[in-house]
């Protein structure tokens, strides 16, 4: 973006600010199109050699941070986002929601057709994000 060759990006505020793209870009628009849901990643060989009680304990242990990492992400969104506001090199947006639900119908439609149970699907994912 800096040298032009390109004009936008798509990235979560930790990876915009991390980037210095906040530095370079012109805009920013919160559109919340994404949820990024938190990975604990193993190889499933590897945990199923570990004892029954140390599989447990990580489970447990997985369960109890969720609350404390999403918290934190939304608590680092806050104050990236108000670090980007601040620093005057950018424009911040808050998006249409409904104008892109809306402008994505035909998307739902020819989802529902391709996939098998995609119709129900969408609904159960507009249900979620209601």
């Amino acid at each position: 973006m800096k040298t032009g060759v390109m004009d936008g990006q798509e990235n979560p505020l930790p990876q915009i600010w991390a980037g210095k793209f906040n530095e370079v870009q012109k805009y920013l628009s919160l559109s919340g199109h994404v949820y990024t849901p938190l990975w604990i990643a193993g190889s499933p060989d590897g945990f199923s050699k570990l004892a029954p009680e140390v599989q447990t304990a990580l489970k447990d242990a997985a369960k109890e941070t969720e609350g404390v990492c999403l918290d934190l992400g939304a608590k680092l969104d806050d104050e990236l986002l108000a670090k980007m506001k601040a620093s005057g090199n950018l424009q911040v947006n808050d998006v249409d929601k409904a104008a892109f639900i809306a402008a994505s119908k035909g998307v739902y439609d020819e989802f529902d057709k391709a996939v098998k149970g995609g119709g129900q699907l969408i609904k159960d994912i507009m249900a979620l994000a209601n």
